[in-house]
């Protein structure tokens, strides 16, 4: 028998959606902001993902526009949106269950892991070192 919690495990994240998500912010949106987070909120889940060519041809936009306009409706504006990179599942969509969730965070941790490596690896002490003209002690490997 089910508890009520294991439903809840496998359902959406919140029972009901927000009639305005904007609701939790602090900060009222630009027209562009609603608009853009209404257009990416009928997109439900991983599976069904509107694409920024079309959201860049809807709203007349740069592609650059579109992706920095939905990172402020993530960070500033609390939206749940998820970014589909997968296959021919590519663009934005609501989160609306743990999966999704997970699907648009697995992505942007691992380009975090990969930026980090590559700031260890320019911050290296020889590398540093080359930059500065240094001699390397005999015997001593290359950045």
């Amino acid at each position: 028998m089910k508890s009520p919690d294991d439903s809840a495990a496998l359902g959406p994240l919140f029972a009901e959606p927000p009639a305005d998500p904007f609701a939790p912010s602090k900060i009222p949106p630009s027209d562009f902001e609603r608009q853009l987070a209404e257009r990416i909120l009928q997109h439900k889940g991983w599976r069904n993902p509107i694409s920024v060519r079309d959201l860049c041809a809807l709203f007349e936009r740069s592609e650059d526009t579109i992706k920095h306009t939905v990172a402020d409706l993530v960070v500033i504006h609390g939206i749940r949106i998820g970014g589909a990179r997968v296959g021919d599942k590519v663009g934005y969509y609501a989160i609306e269950t743990e999966e999704d969730l997970d699907r648009a965070c697995k992505p942007l941790e691992g380009q975090i892991f990969a930026m980090w490596r590559r700031v260890r690896k320019l911050r290296d002490p020889h590398y540093m070192r080359d930059l500065r003209g240094q001699l390397r002690i005999e015997g001593e490997e290359p950045a």
